[in-house]
């Protein structure tokens, strides 16, 4: 029972209308999404009355809307009118600023049922005030099955400080999405990943500047996380002296469904391309793969990609020389209108997606996804 507005642009008459309809059904609304309705401070307004009187949301969606300190108490006050029902909870990439935060997150840690929290983009840039409140969240919120903070100023240190919160339970997704980490952090995330081994569902790591160097100091660890369904690496500084450990990765990853390894530094070694190529062509679950852009596609590479671009595997080269086309194969790219080559560059895809987000903390079948 709830309303899922996401993506459709709302005027201020439209949250008029909205509201009118939380005044009327409040009692037996549980979820309401607006992710992305650019909606902003007004039509924030225009809503207020009618989410003040909720108390059954089990779901609440505000992100993308350039809302800012204006409605930060109230979007805090709902929260904790919610807290005792409140499962998913996605807030992120608005404008609120550090003050504002403070207000949202004040009854954040009361929301016992809490599975998703998606926070992400915190204006803070003092990591010790971001781990002060992420370590609140994680000890209020129990039942928290992905930890995701989103571009927040968290870094190494940040990190190691959080691990006592980090490996008391398994989490099914874990997003450190632009978190200021570098390889040095790589004992800590293969501690986090050997606790939640058999539950981790989805991980993002990117845009960290982390290295081959990481990559193979946590390999091990990864390699024990049989169950994932979608790992990003975007952006992290990979070179194809890790395609070897990515190879030995994917045999590892039996139930994989999407791989990101975009923008990183894939710029030698067709053999090793190859070899990883070959590596996802025996792969039974596998459905979308991006890889970076290849400096040359040989003959028996072009084969293969050819092959393995069927109905079952969607290839995507982001930001490169070469493209799939349908009934053609493999050739030089055709300009495409903006950065959005088929969704691949778009920044709602930069994160674990809501909706994977919360289907993998809703259901121990992750294979639903």
């Amino acid at each position: 029972n709830g309303f899922d507005f996401q993506t459709v642009p709302l005027t201020s008459s439209d949250c008029q209308a909205l509201n009118t309809v939380l005044h009327h059904h409040h009692q037996c609304i549980t979820s309401i999404n607006l992710n992305d309705c650019n909606m902003g401070d007004d039509g924030y307004h225009q809503l207020a009355t009618g989410l003040a009187l909720t108390r059954k949301l089990r779901e609440l969606r505000l992100s993308y809307n350039s809302l800012t300190d204006t409605h930060a108490s109230h979007i805090g006050d709902v929260i904790g009118s919610n807290r005792d029902s409140l499962e998913h909870l996605i807030i992120r990439n608005n404008s609120f600023t550090s003050i504002g935060e403070s207000h949202i997150h004040k009854h954040t840690p009361t929301c016992k049922r809490l599975l998703t929290l998606s926070i992400g983009c915190m204006s803070s840039k003092d990591a010790s005030t971001n781990v002060r409140t992420l370590s609140k969240i994680l000890t209020g919120c129990q039942r928290l099955a992905g930890f995701v903070p989103t571009s927040m100023a968290v870094g190494d240190l940040g990190l190691a400080q959080l691990e006592p919160f980090l490996v008391t339970r398994q989490w099914k997704v874990i997003g450190l999405m632009n978190v200021g980490l570098t390889a040095e952090c790589a004992p800590v995330v293969s501690r986090i990943l050997e606790h939640s081994r058999w539950s981790l569902r989805f991980l993002t790591l990117d845009g960290n500047p982390l290295t081959d160097q990481f990559l193979l100091q946590t390999s091990a660890a990864l390699r024990q996380c049989q169950s994932l369904i979608t790992a990003r690496c975007t952006r992290i500084g990979l070179t194809s002296a890790s395609l070897p450990v990515l190879v030995q990765l994917m045999y590892n990853w039996p139930d994989l469904k999407a791989l990101h390894l975009a923008d990183n530094l894939f710029l030698e070694s067709d053999v090793a391309s190859l070899l990883f190529a070959m590596a996802v062509g025996s792969h039974k679950s596998l459905t979308k793969l991006d890889i970076p852009r290849l400096p040359y596609v040989n003959p028996l590479l072009r084969n293969l990609l050819d092959r393995l671009a069927s109905d079952k595997l969607e290839i995507h080269q982001v930001i490169t020389d070469f493209e799939y086309q349908p009934g053609n194969g493999w050739g030089l790219k055709v300009e495409h209108q903006g950065s959005n080559i088929d969704g691949c560059a778009n920044e709602e895809d930069d994160v674990i997606s809501d909706s994977e987000y919360t289907d993998s903390s809703n259901s121990d079948d992750a294979d639903d996804e």
